[in-house]
């Protein structure tokens, strides 16, 4: 007999982790897999190296196949606890690739945070130790233990150019002339082409006139 409900609620829960978080498209696997192991609902998933083509595992290296959404099409096979996230041995499981989802806050949690797995369990965590980055960022914020939504739904793209303006300002002189060095740095690209980041790198000043006590070489921050 399973076990007696022993707590009640005011509210609702607002989320279960590996729920769909949004009515954003969710993107699958083009093909129905088998759990080569207990698999946990909410973690992430690689390929079995045994049957690569059948079955998935939540231990592996490099980035994960995919992410376990909760579908509710699964019997509780331990009937002495009063619920279970674990998928069975041999059960089906829904890969997702791309979308919006619950997870747990392992640790205090910023927009924009980067989500890893963790390579021994396939469970989500914010901590790059023994963890691969999966592409999904955190898309609200919380503290450990806090349910959070995550989304892979932004594109991080690497830039690397020259940049070239004109510089002037005050010191204790005047500083006026053109500017040419290289930048670099990673701008977020979202769903609907909206671009956020910083570019950063080094401009040497190649041509100033007036008396400056400042250096005709530094830093600058390309936005």
């Amino acid at each position: 007999m399973a076990a007696f409900q022993k707590s009640v609620g005011f509210y609702n829960a607002p989320a279960t982790v590996g729920d769909r978080a949004s009515q954003n498209p969710t993107v699958y696997i083009p093909r129905n897999f088998l759990a080569g192991g207990t698999v946990n609902v909410g973690s992430f998933v690689w390929r079995d190296t045994t049957n690569p083509g059948t079955e998935v595992v939540t231990t592996g290296s490099g980035a994960p196949l995919g992410f376990i959404e909760r579908t509710i099409n699964h019997d509780n096979f331990n009937i002495s606890v009063e619920g279970t996230l674990a998928i069975a041995e041999g059960g089906n499981v829904t890969v997702a690739q791309r979308g919006d989802f619950y997870v747990v806050a392992d640790g205090t949690v910023d927009i924009g945070d980067t989500l890893y797995a963790k390579t021994a369990t396939g469970a989500p965590t914010f901590s790059s130790s023994s963890a691969v980055e999966t592409g999904y960022v955190a898309v609200t914020a919380g503290s450990n233990g806090d349910l959070i939504v995550v989304s892979n739904w932004f594109d991080r793209v690497t830039i690397t150019g020259t940049a070239s303006g004109t510089l002037s300002g005050t010191g204790t002189g005047s500083l006026s002339g053109s500017g040419t060095g290289e930048f670099s740095g990673t701008v977020t690209v979202d769903g609907e082409g909206n671009a956020t980041g910083t570019l950063t790198g080094t401009v040497t000043v190649a041509t100033a006139s007036g008396t400056v006590s400042i250096p005709a070489s530094g830093s600058v921050t390309v936005s």
